[in-house]
C-alpha cells in the first residue's frame, strides 16, 4: 500500500508543481519579495495534493466498486426507465461530491454586488441551488448519456443541438435581460468544472452496466446488431456532462431574476459567514462530509435494499489497476499501474501463502495455520469465519497446486522448473507422486485460508478506501482555501498591474501599456500550456484515442493541440477581461466555428474533440483559473472574472478539429473505415 501512496503522491506533485512553481516566481519577480502568507500557503497546497491522493484512492475502492456493481446489476433486476432514473439520481449526487465543484463555493465573496446582484446572490444566499442546478444538468446528461449508450445514437446531433440550446439562452439573457449577463459567463465555467475525477468514471460505469446488459439481450435475437455496436463508445459523455449544466445555470438564473428583488439584493446583508459554521476550516469540513456521504448512502441503499447484494469486495490490486481520470473509453487499464502492485496478492506455489524473496511465496507449516485460524476467528469472530471455510475451501478444489518444499539442498529455482515440467505434462516419479499425495489435502487446506485471509483483507480495503474517500476531500478543500485560491488570487491580482495602476499595489504599472498587456497574455498562455499538460486525464485520453484508432490520431499530436487549445482559448477569455466586454461575442464566434467544424468532421474526430475540453479541466486547474480570473477582475473593478475556463474549454474543441480536419479519417477496429482512407492516414 506504501509504494502506492508514493506513487500516487509523485502522481499529484507532478501535476501541482509547475503551475505552481511559476505562478510563485511570477509573483517574487514582480514584487521583488515572497508571496503573502508564504508558509499558511505552501501548507495549504500539501493540504490539497495529500487530500487528492486519499480522495483518489477511496474513490478507487470504494465509490467506484459500488457504482459499477450498481451498473452491472440495475440494468438486470430492473427495467430501462428505472434504470435511467437511478442514472439520474447519481449523476446529481456525484457532482456535489466533485471536488472541482467545491472550488466554486468560496469565490462568491469576489463579486461585485452592485454591478452583477444576481450573480451576487447566485454565488452567496443560493449558492447551494447553484451546485443542485448544476448536478441536475449532469444528472439529465447522465440520462441522455445512458440512453444514447443503449440506442446507439449518433453522438454529433446531439452535441450540435445541445450547444445551439446554450447559445440561444445565452443571445436571450444577452439581449433582453441585461442584469443577467453576469451570469452566461459562470452558467459556461459550470459546464466545465463538472467533468472531473468522480463524475465521468462512475456515470461511464453506469453506462458500462447498460451496454453490457442490452448487448447480451441483442446477442441473444440478433448476431447482426451486436456486432454493429461502434467502437469508441464511451466517448461523448463528457460533452454532455459540461453542456447540460449551462443549461440549467441558464434557467435557475432566470428563475432568481423573477422570484427575487434587486433592490433587496443591494440592501441586504449576506448571512454567508457569519455563523462559525461558515468559517474555515470548519467550513471545509462540514462541505466535504455533506459532498461525499449523501452519494455514498445513495449507493448502500441501492445495494442492499433495492438490489439486496452484498458490497463489494475490493484488493489493493482491484485499485491499482483501476483507472481514474476523465477520459471517456468504457474499459481502460494500465499494464504500468501494476507494477507495484506485484506481491500484494498470494499466487498458487502451493498452499498457504507468505512472502518470500523476488516475488516467490513458500508453503507454512500446519501451526502456523492453526495460529492464523485463530488469530481470524479471534478478529472477524467465529461464526463468520464458519461460515466462509467451506465456500472458500470448495473453491480451490480445482486449483492445481504444487508443493515447494524448502530444502538445504534443493534451490527454489530448481523447485520450480520441476512445478514447470509437472505442468506441462511431465510424468512424476513414484516418490513425488506420494509427496504430492500426501502434501495435496493440506495444500488446499492452506490455500483455503490464504484465500480467506484475502476475502477479509479485500472486505478491509472497501470501508478504509470510503473513510480515505472522506478524509482526502476534507484535506482537499482545506488546501483549496488556504492554498490554491490563495496563490490564485495573488496572481490575478499582480496581471492587472503589468500594464495598469491597481490598487494596493504603488509599483503598477510594471510595464508600459501595451508591452504590459503581452507579457499578462503570454504568461496566462503558458499557465494554460502548463497546466493542461500536467494533466493525467489528457494522457491516458491521447493514448487511449492512439490505440482505438490504430495510431492515426497519434498521441503528441492530440496533447499539443489540446494544450495550444487550452493557451489560446485562456489568452482570449483574459482579454475580454481586459476590454470588460460580454462573454456572449466570444462564445457565439468560437463556438460557430467549432459547430462549423463539426459537421463536416468524422464521428470519431468530433468526439475526442468535444470530450478533450472536458479533460483538461481537472480539480487543480479549475481553482486555479478560477481564483486568477475573479482577482484579476477585483483588481481591474471588473463585476466578476468568471469566464476564462469557458474560453479555454472551447479552445482545445477547435485546435483538435483543425488538427483532425476532413482530410484525417481516422480508422477503429471493427467499422468500415479501417478499410478505406488508407491513404489519408499518414497526414493525421
Amino acid at each position: 500500500m506504501i509504494p502506492y501512496f508514493l506513487s500516487e503522491l509523485k502522481a499529484q506533485f507532478i501535476s501541482v508543481g509547475p503551475i505552481t512553481i511559476i505562478l510563485t516566481l511570477s509573483v517574487i519577480a514582480s514584487r521583488q519579495r515572497i508571496i503573502d502568507d508564504f508558509w499558511e500557503t505552501i501548507f495549504g497546497m500539501i493540504c490539497a495534493v495529500v487530500g487528492l491522493t486519499f480522495f483518489l484512492f477511496g474513490l478507487k475502492g470504494s465509490i467506484m466498486p459500488l457504482a459499477e456493481q450498481v451498473g452491472a446489476s440495475v440494468n438486470e433486476k430492473f427495467s430501462l426507465p428505472v434504470v435511467l432514473f437511478i442514472s439520474f439520481v447519481l449523476g446529481v449526487l456525484v457532482t456535489l461530491a466533485e471536488p472541482a465543484v467545491s472550488s466554486l463555493r468560496p469565490l462568491g465573496r469576489e463579486v461585485d454586488r452592485i454591478r452583477a446582484p444576481y450573480l451576487y446572490y447566485m454565488m452567496n444566499d443560493g449558492v447551494e441551488w447553484l451546485l443542485v442546478s448544476i448536478g441536475i444538468g449532469v444528472g439529465i446528461a447522465a440520462v441522455i448519456g445512458t440512453a444514447r449508450f443503449v440506442f446507439m445514437w449518433p453522438f454529433k446531433p446531439l452535441a450540435i443541438g445541445s450547444t445551439g440550446l446554450c447559445l440561444l439562452l445565452s443571445g436571450l439573457v444577452y439581449f433582453l435581460v441585461e442584469d443577467l449577463r453576469p451570469i452566461m459567463a459562470l452558467a459556461w465555467d459550470a459546464g466545465a468544472v463538472t467533468t472531473g475525477p468522480v463524475t465521468v468514471p462512475i456515470l461511464l460505469a453506469l453506462g458500462k452496466g447498460a451496454v453490457l446488459f442490452h448487448s447480451s439481450q441483442q446477442q441473444t435475437t440478433s448476431d447482426e446488431n451486436s456486432s454493429s455496436r461502434p467502437p469508441m463508445q464511451g466517448f461523448g459523455l463528457v460533452t454532455l456532462a459540461s453542456i447540460y449544466p449551462i443549461i440549467c445555470v441558464h434557467i435557475y438564473g432566470l428563475i432568481v431574476y423573477s422570484t427575487v428583488d434587486r433592490e433587496g439584493i443591494l440592501s441586504s446583508v449576506s448571512k454567508v459567514g457569519d455563523s462559525p459554521v461558515d468559517r474555515p476550516p470548519v467550513r471545509e469540513i462540514v462541505t466535504a462530509i455533506r459532498s461525499i456521504s449523501p452519494l455514498v448512502l445513495v449507493l448502500i441503499i441501492i445495494m442492499k435494499v433495492l438490489l439486496r447484494e452484498d458490497l463489494p469486495s475490493v484488493s489493493m490490486r482491484d485499485i491499482c489497476i483501476q483507472n481514474i481520470s476523465q477520459a471517456p473509453v468504457l474499459d481502460a487499464t494500465s499494464d504500468d499501474e501494476m507494477d507495484y502492485c506485484k506481491d500484494e496478492e498470494p499466487t498458487c506455489t502451493g498452499g498457504y501463502s507468505s512472502p518470500g524473496s523476488n516475488g516467490r511465496y513458500l508453503r507454512r507449516d500446519q501451526k502456523t495455520f492453526d495460529a492464523d485460524l485463530e488469530d481470524l476467528q479471534s478478529t472477524h469472530g467465529v461464526e463468520k469465519v464458519d461460515q466462509h471455510y467451506d465456500a472458500l475451501l470448495s473453491k480451490v478444489q480445482n486449483i492445481k497446486c504444487f508443493e515447494i518444499e524448502k530444502t538445504q539442498d534443493v534451490s527454489v529455482e530448481k523447485q520450480e522448473n520441476e512445478i514447470l515440467s509437472q505442468e506441462a505434462g511431465t510424468p512424476l516419479s513414484s516418490s513425488d507422486a506420494s509427496d504430492h499425495s500426501k502434501f495435496s489435502r493440506e495444500d488446499k487446506v492452506h490455500k483455503c485460508m490464504a484465500a480467506f485471509k484475502s476475502y477479509c483483507a479485500r472486505e478491509c480495503i472497501f470501508y478504509e478506501s470510503l473513510l480515505a474517500s472522506q478524509v482526502g476531500l476534507i484535506l482537499f478543500n482545506i488546501g483549496l482555501h488556504y492554498g490554491f485560491t490563495s496563490l490564485g488570487d495573488q496572481v490575478g491580482s499582480l496581471l492587472p498591474a503589468f500594464y495598469s495602476k491597481v490598487e494596493n499595489d504603488p509599483d503598477s504599472p510594471i510595464l508600459p501599456n501595451g508591452v504590459g498587456i503581452m507579457v499578462a497574455n503570454v504568461f496566462i498562455f503558458l499557465l494554460g500550456i502548463l497546466a493542461t499538460r500536467a494533466e493525467p486525464g489528457l494522457k491516458v485520453l491521447a493514448e487511449q484515442v492512439k490505440a482505438l484508432t490504430e495510431g492515426v490520431m497519434k498521441k503528441t499530436k492530440t496533447v499539443y493541440a489540446v494544450a495550444l487549445g487550452v493557451g489560446i482559448g485562456m489568452v482570449a477569455g483574459t482579454s475580454r477581461l481586459q476590454l470588460d466586454v460580454s462573454i456572449f461575442p466570444y462564445l457565439a464566434v468560437m463556438y460557430t466555428v467549432a459547430l462549423f467544424m463539426t459537421i463536416f468532421s468524422p464521428e470519431i474526430v468530433a468526439k475526442v474533440a468535444w470530450d478533450s475540453a472536458g479533460v483538461t479541466t481537472g480539480p487543480v486547474t479549475v481553482p486555479f483559473v478560477l481564483s486568477i480570473g475573479l482577482s484579476y477582475a477585483r483588481s481591474r473593478l471588473l463585476p466578476s472574472g468568471f469566464g476564462i475556463l469557458a474560453c479555454a474549454s472551447v479552445g482545445p474543441i477547435i485546435s483538435v478539429l483543425f488538427a483532425f480536419f476532413p482530410w484525417c479519417r481516422p480508422k477503429t477496429a471493427g467499422t468500415d473505415e479501417s478499410n478505406s482512407h488508407s491513404n489519408n492516414d499518414a497526414n493525421c
